[in-house]
């Protein structure tokens, strides 16, 4: 399928077993003419596997998104079996430069590959993924990123808190581990070579260890230990924070 415009795909339909010689998108290729333009929707139990983009003339601009293609439109993933499918450059299963990508639902994004490497969902510079309800998946979904989290951290996925787990997503430019950074309404999964600092960082109830590149936080526990008096807070064992109330009996 090669199209720009509004595209649903739902049921039981399957899409296996195509090539884009010399070209990208070996399922699906979903491309709009601007930004926020379209939007492509994947459901229920569709299955789009064993499909190829092959770069044959070696000239790095194909062989993108074996599965799926997307590019600056909107795409939705609420279920599905995306599996199987290779392509010679990025996004053996999904290569995604779009606007939004949002997910949900029982999916399957496993055994993707590039060139015999891991490479489930690849997500351009500055993309990341939109989690828009509960998510079941059977195993973490691979990502693998543009940007690489060396002195920087990357975005993987960001939503409310319920459903954006680490455990959900699994980052494949390295063995660095997904962390969570927490905001006031929601949450985002980032990828971070953590650089943490050795002074605690405090407020007037807990206290932390704080990476210098992302913020993150790490044994974060409450204040404790220490005796106040009437005069004086107790001071936390652990950071030597004082905290907590004044003890009129003391």
């Amino acid at each position: 399928i090669i199209t720009n415009l509004k595209l649903e795909i739902s049921g039981n339909a399957n899409i296996t077993n195509n090539t884009a010689k010399d070209g990208n998108g070996g399922g699906i290729y979903f491309r709009t003419t601007h930004d926020g333009g379209a939007l492509m929707t994947v459901s229920d139990s569709v299955k789009i596997s064993g499909n190829t983009a092959s770069d044959d003339n070696g000239d790095g601009t194909d062989g993108l998104g074996g599965g799926i293609y997307v590019e600056k439109g909107n795409f939705t993933l609420s279920g599905g079996n995306i599996t199987g499918n290779t392509a010679t450059g990025n996004g053996g299963g999904i290569y995604f430069n779009g606007k939004t990508f949002s997910i949900s639902g029982k999916t399957d994004i496993s055994e993707n590959s590039k060139s015999d490497s891991a490479n489930n969902v690849f997500l351009a510079k500055s993309k990341a993924i939109s989690v828009a309800d509960e998510l079941t998946v059977s195993k973490p979904i691979g990502v693998t990123t543009e940007t690489t989290a060396d002195s920087s951290y990357v975005r993987i996925a960001y939503g409310n808190a319920e459903y954006t787990t680490p455990d959900k997503f699994k980052y494949e430019n390295s063995d660095i581990d997904i962390s969570v950074i927490e905001g006031t309404y929601s949450v985002t999964l980032i990828a971070c070579a953590h650089n943490w600092g050795a002074d605690w960082q405090t407020d007037s109830a807990e206290h932390w260890h704080q990476c210098t590149i992302c913020k993150g936080k790490k044994d974060k526990a409450e204040h404790s230990g220490g005796t106040a008096t009437c005069t004086s807070k107790a001071v936390c064992e652990v950071c030597g924070e004082a905290y907590g109330e004044l003890d009129s009996d003391n």
